[in-house]
């Protein structure tokens, strides 16, 4: 066998050292094409999520390997007046995949929403802002949205409310009918029932629901003074700011369940009365002028906190235990029978607690809180009696 030369080897040696190395350069460029793939079908997977969640906008894919930008089908990318899309970040990717998620589940609804309702074996349909449109009840935190998750439903994914459809359907038509309250319209007046037994339970429901402010409303009016130098909050938080000496009410509307009991904190006072007067004999009068105030007038009755007292129609009757200090509380119970400061019983007409006598001309009438002063206070809490009184609750207006 003939031997191999030593030139014949090297020539041997370099040409398969430079096949293995043309071998490794096309194992490299294989490996750069499919990395350049997976990278371009990446990028079309985002491009689609975003055209499925915003299908009014149509982004722009730009390619790192390539100047310029890759028009994606469905037309124009970015029209003159919208800018470029840019890359978002992982962090924005990802919240904007679960606000997706959350918007696509069934229980997620925005405030406009119409909720089908299962009301005690009765299905109804109510728009949310409807059920919501009593601030700080039951029914509008409930029906809020954020709870949608975790609230009862019945096997069709009804949202199941346990009342009887008689006393809760009169409750969503009231609430409907102030929704759509004009002022050219009669003005929207409070469920009625001719059972007394029904009336109770609705009441109670009512109450359950956190509704009653909004069931059966109440106003603070200025019925004494100059409008223009007082300002009035109303509901949830009552409230007066006066710049002058002037008197308000506190009066029902669209009902006739009279208001019971009531608390008020005092803010910056240079004067108050508060107390009760009569609901068809004190006639509203808004004028300038001096005017006599809660207490000194006929039919009314009131704590005189500045004079430290009760007054009754001018008649004025010492008390201790009385403060005109920022942040006292005062609680009128009863219609005027008890009445506490701070928590403290400062004057009671009850048994076992008696240091005055409520006026006689006062306890077989209907009364209506009222208030006399210059400064700021508050209504902090207002308790209706639970059942409809026969006595006119509305102050007769001139």
């Amino acid at each position: 066998m003939a031997s191999v030369s030593t030139g014949t080897r090297v020539f041997w040696r370099r040409t398969g050292e430079a096949v293995i190395l043309s071998s490794l350069k096309l194992l490299e460029s294989h490996a750069s094409l499919v990395a350049t793939v997976r990278a371009t079908a990446h990028k079309r997977h985002k491009i689609a999520k975003i055209k499925k969640s915003e299908p009014s906008i149509i982004g722009t894919l730009y390619s790192s390997d390539r100047e310029g930008c890759e028009r994606v089908e469905g037309g124009c990318i970015n029209p003159p007046h919208l800018p470029a899309m840019k890359r978002s970040s992982p962090e924005n990717e990802e919240a904007a995949s679960s606000t997706e998620k959350r918007q696509r589940s069934p229980s997620f609804q925005q405030p406009s929403d119409v909720l089908h309702l299962n009301v005690g074996g009765t299905l109804t349909a109510v728009l949310r802002r409807t059920l919501t449109s009593i601030e700080g009840s039951m029914l509008a935190s409930r029906f809020s949205g954020r709870w949608d998750d975790s609230l009862e439903k019945d096997r069709d994914g009804n949202f199941f409310i346990d009342q009887p459809i008689r006393l809760f359907q009169p409750m969503i038509d009231y609430l409907r009918a102030k929704a759509c309250e004009t002022m050219l319209a009669p003005p929207v007046t409070s469920p009625e029932f001719d059972d007394v037994r029904k009336l109770k339970d609705f009441v109670r429901m009512v109450e359950y629901f956190g509704m009653t402010a909004g069931i059966y409303p109440t106003e603070l009016e200025m019925c004494r003074g100059e409008i223009s130098a007082a300002k009035i909050s109303g509901h949830p938080r009552f409230g007066v700011i006066s710049s002058e000496y002037a008197t308000f009410t506190l009066e029902t509307r669209g009902h006739k369940r009279p208001i019971r009991s009531f608390s008020v904190i005092l803010g910056d006072v240079d004067k108050i009365e508060i107390g009760l007067v009569r609901a068809n004999h004190f006639v509203k009068k808004l004028r300038k002028g001096d005017h006599r105030g809660v207490g000194m007038e006929r039919y009314t009755f009131c704590l005189d906190c500045s004079q430290g007292g009760l007054l009754y129609e001018g008649s004025f009757t010492k008390l201790d235990g009385l403060s005109t200090e920022k942040g006292t509380l005062i609680r009128c119970e009863n219609k005027g029978e008890r009445w506490l400061v701070n928590g403290q019983v400062v004057a009671s007409s009850i048994a076992l607690e008696d240091s005055f006598h409520l006026p006689p001309d006062l306890q077989q009438y209907s009364l209506i809180p009222a208030f006399s002063g210059k400064g700021s206070w508050q209504v902090c809490e207002v308790e209706l009696d639970p059942m409809i009184s026969d006595h006119k609750t509305s102050i007769s207006h001139l």
